[in-house]
This record gives structure tokens, C-alpha cells and sequence, in this order.
């Protein structure tokens, strides 16, 4: 859900994989068809639920675009899905994301945790999660990133399936704990994945993730863990 001036970034990272025949960029705001669809979609439900975490504090910069965001990995899904009718295992990932650690043999972590019936998950570093848990201990934490999953496809239907879920799982969210307020996305996946019977896996990527954004051209490096 990038903002416009990600846009010509994001299309740099398309043009480079010869898989990818069409691309098209939503932006985060001014898109009056995509919000109607939303609305509609989740049954007028999405407007309240933004409204209510708006009152909230801390609030999150993410929760206008969260259904939004999960609706472009339902619909990523499916023309997966459509495409390969044999398909065994799907990768969800973010195009605009810049890694800055050596790549991670992410296959025999996905074929283990499938092995167990799970998907991993891609997380981001213990110590960004500490800033992120409003005062909850670790032991009793339950959220996940977004970035990055893998699995057997059968699990994946599961994952992906949020924003079609919504109307019928949000009132699953975890409202009364104190860290489902300021990440609202990590904290609605984990509770969708447990309403969805999804198990997972994490593994820590060991790094922030960074994404393209105003002033970033998704090439900077990471702050250190001791800056942070």
C-alpha cells in the first residue's frame, strides 16, 4: 500500500523480474473505489473499526490502510492460486521491502514447519518487537509480522484469508489487550491465524524491515540494535 512516491521504486523492482508481467499500484489514500469496496465488503464494519482504534492510545499509522492491505493479499492469493491449480506451497512477501542481511535458506525452515503442519512466518528483530509490546511481558505476547509467510497451500488459503474473514472474525480481535493497540496488523494476523486454525513458526529475520517510503529509496542502511 505504498505512498506515491514509492511508486516509480516499486516498478524499478518489477522491471527486473521477467515473471512479472502486470503490475498495478494502489495508493494508501485517494481511491475512492477501493475504500467503497472495502466498505462494502466487510459489511460497514471496517468504518467502525477504524474509528474505534482512532480513539485509541497509541494509535497506529497503519490502521487506515489495514483492511486494505489484507485485501490485496486475498487478491494475490487467488490469482496464485488460479494461475497454478497444482500449486503446493505459496510465498507471501512485499515487493517494497529492502533486507539488509545475507539471504536466509528460508526452504527447509518452510518444508520443516510443514512437516509439523505450520508456516513460518517471517519476523522482524526481538529488540523492535520489545518496543512494540506496550508493557506486556514477551511470555504473553501474541502477535506476528506481516511481511514475509510460507507454506502448504492449504494453510495459506487460511492465512491470506482475513480481509473475506473479517466480517465474520472481528469481533476475535484481541480489543482488551493493551499491545493490540499501536500494531494493530501484527496483533489482527496472530488472532485471525488462531481463528483460522493456522499454526505458525517465526523466524526472526534479525533486522528491521524497511520499506520504501518518503526520503527512502529502499537502499539505506539499517540503524544498529544498539541505536534503537
Amino acid at each position: 500500500m505504498p505512498t506515491k512516491a514509492a511508486a516509480p521504486l516499486i516498478q524499478a523492482v518489477v522491471d527486473r523480474h521477467a515473471r512479472v508481467a502486470v503490475v498495478e499500484v494502489e495508493y494508501v489514500t485517494q481511491d475512492a473505489a477501493v475504500e467503497s469496496t472495502v466498505l462494502e465488503c466487510t459489511g460497514g464494519l471496517s468504518q467502525d473499526f477504524v474509528s474505534l482504534l482512532q480513539s485509541c492510545r497509541p494509535r497506529d499509522g497503519a490502521i487506515s490502510s489495514h483492511l486494505q492491505m489484507n485485501r490485496h493479499i486475498w487478491l494475490a492469493h487467488i490469482l496464485a492460486r488460479r494461475a497454478s491449480p497444482s500449486l503446493q506451497y505459496v510465498i507471501r512477501t512485499r515487493v517494497d521491502n529492502a533486507h539488509h542481511v545475507p539471504a536466509i535458506d528460508w526452504w527447509p525452515k518452510v518444508e520443516a514447519a510443514a512437516s509439523r503442519g505450520a508456516i513460518v512466518t517471517g519476523s522482524a528483530a526481538a529488540w523492535l518487537y520489545a518496543g512494540r509490546r506496550s508493557g506486556v511481558p514477551e511470555a504473553a505476547r501474541c502477535m506476528t509480522d506481516d511481511q514475509f509467510a510460507a507454506g502448504p497451500v492449504g494453510l495459506m488459503d487460511g492465512y491470506a484469508s482475513l480481509f473475506p474473514d473479517f466480517a465474520t472474525g472481528v469481533h476475535l480481535m484481541p480489543w482488551y489487550r493493551p499491545d493490540f493497540r499501536g500494531h494493530t496488523n501484527e496483533r489482527s494476523l496472530a488472532a485471525h491465524l488462531h481463528y483460522r486454525n493456522v499454526p505458525f513458526e517465526e523466524q526472526y529475520i534479525g533486522h528491521a524491515i524497511h520499506s520504501f517510503g518518503p526520503g527512502c529509496d529502499g537502499t539505506r542502511a539499517p540503524r544498529s540494535q544498539e541505536s534503537q
